[in-house]
């Protein structure tokens, strides 16, 4: 299903490892676009639903077309945000959304053009691959207080 919000859980946890490294608003917004081809896929009754977008090119033009939200995600979160975490968040969005999805969908081409092939379909099933993603969020919470005052102190308006 798109937009997931089992794909968060691994940024929850660098972000939580690494605070002053990525934005954690510019992963979940990664995590998004990466979802409208498959979204628009599942509109139009489409065979396949990841396309260009779940490969790694696609991923890495995706993490570029991200960046011009940064202000947006400031003004929305009212945070800062260096272009160096805004790239950082984005990238890590994209690349670990194509992981991710990688391990349970069939239509997975991740590194598209060079092979058709999906090495890591079946490493981990559906119901392990979100599990995976869930504990990797409350282990960070957990185990970084101030990731989880912050998460709380967000403005949700």
């Amino acid at each position: 299903m798109p937009f997931t919000v089992f794909h968060l859980g691994p940024g929850i946890a660098l972000k939580a490892a690494a605070p002053r490294r990525l934005s954690l608003a510019m992963f979940a917004g990664a995590q998004v676009l990466m979802d409208i081809e498959p979204g628009i896929g599942m509109l139009r009754g489409a065979a396949t639903l990841h396309g260009y977008s779940h490969t790694l090119a696609g991923a890495l033009a995706i993490a570029l077309l991200c960046l011009p939200f940064k202000r947006l995600a400031e003004w929305v979160f009212r945070v800062r945000i260096s272009w160096r975490q805004a790239a950082v968040g984005a990238l890590l969005g994209t690349f670990t959304h194509i992981l991710l999805d990688a391990l349970v969908h069939d239509d997975i081409r991740p590194f598209w053009p060079l092979s058709d092939a999906n090495p890591l379909r079946g490493l981990l099933g559906w119901h392990e691959t979100e599990l995976l993603c869930l504990l990797l969020a409350l282990a960070a919470l957990r185990w970084a207080p101030h990731a989880w005052a912050r998460l709380r102190a967000m403005p949700w308006r």
